[in-house]
């Protein structure tokens, strides 16, 4: 019974874990508009330490100054940010600078794809006509 209350506690954190990047991926979704957007992820090892997360951080702001990046507060970790660049080959430069930190278990880099519009939509709802 315990085992399941445990497994149960684990899912639920992970779901909220979920929620939170998606959150923290759309507020970070503020550019100034210039130039292409970037989704980056960042797998940190077991390793990492409170410093080694503000690291990754700084790193993240020299390819763009007003990225914000979210933490999946998980075991270990992961970072998402959005970062915005005229660069053409910002994901090779990105994954360049993590090679080698040692805190770093693997980084990935693509184009942003907004999922289900900007966010700029107001709510409805539907069900009272």
């Amino acid at each position: 019974m315990n085992t399941v209350r445990i497994a149960m506690a684990g899912t639920l954190a992970a779901v909220v874990g979920v929620v939170t990047v998606v959150v923290g991926l759309a507020l970070a979704d503020t550019g100034d508009g210039h130039g292409e957007k970037y989704a980056v992820h960042i797998n940190f090892n077991e390793e990492y330490t409170e410093a080694d997360l503000q690291e990754a951080a700084d790193i993240l702001r020299t390819f763009d100054a007003d990225v914000d990046m979210a933490i999946l507060e998980s075991f270990p970790p992961q970072g998402s940010a959005i970062i915005e660049s005229d660069d053409a080959d910002v994901c090779d430069a990105v994954q360049a600078a993590f090679e080698g930190k040692d805190y770093v278990r693997d980084v990935s880099c693509e184009p942003y794809t907004p999922v289900d519009g900007d966010g700029d939509e107001p709510v409805t709802n539907d069900n009272n006509e």
